[in-house]
């Protein structure tokens, strides 16, 4: 009777250590899926905000007067052009125009690549995706900030490079500089890219300790 008792205790425990198994096996895949949605739904957070953010410029552009707007489009165009060529080392240009849309005037951003077949022309979102949008959108907004007269050349961005893919954060950061260089133009960037962040002139490390956020000077 012992040794029976024994053998279904002993088969008893196999099969909860197996259902606890598969309990955490489920749980690891459970928390992976979890961590992909939120993943997914930051990047939809990321692109939404790009293209409303495009949306406010273009809305921006349309007030100016036309001689003004001219020069102020052929600014863009040359600075974000410049960008993105020395960026993805592509013939990309950027095209800023008007579109009738019923009795109303819309500033229209394009991106322009050379094909074998020809031109081709796209919409921001449609070329290479956030990443493209996200260097469109700051260039832009860096070219209206310095146009302004009286207004402090200053931007505050979080994470706003973050769908530029790892291969062109390099030269993105290398620009980004350069042209703070060239213009006065001041960029305070929260980014968790550090291939982006060694190009600052000053660079600090955020981390946080049972509760309490410590800051430590990089560069």
């Amino acid at each position: 009777m012992s040794l029976i008792n024994t053998e279904k205790i002993d088969f008893l425990s196999k099969a909860v250590a197996a259902h606890r198994k598969s309990l955490d096996t489920r749980k690891v895949k459970r928390d992976v899926i979890y961590d992909r949605i939120q993943a997914n739904n930051a990047t939809v957070s990321s692109l939404v905000s790009q293209i409303d953010n495009l949306k406010i410029i273009e809305a921006y552009l349309s007030q100016f007067a036309d001689e003004r707007q001219a020069q102020v489009f052929k600014q863009i165009e040359s600075t974000v052009t410049e960008g993105l060529r020395y960026i993805f080392q592509e013939d990309l240009r950027l095209d800023v125009s008007n579109k009738l849309v019923g009795s109303r005037s819309e500033v229209v951003f394009s991106v322009i690549s050379d094909t074998e077949e020809g031109e081709l022309k796209t919409g921001v979102m449609d070329a290479r995706g956030g990443g493209v949008a996200a260097i469109v959108g700051f260039l832009t907004q860096a070219v209206l900030i310095l146009l302004t007269p009286g207004l402090r050349p200053f931007m505050a961005l979080d994470e706003t490079f973050r769908n530029v893919s790892s291969e062109y954060q390099e030269p993105l950061g290398q620009f980004v500089s350069d042209l703070c260089s060239r213009t006065g133009l001041q960029v305070l960037l929260v980014t968790h890219q550090p291939e982006i962040a060694e190009f600052a002139d000053a660079h600090y490390a955020f981390t946080q300790s049972s509760g309490t956020t410590h800051i430590k000077k990089v560069k």
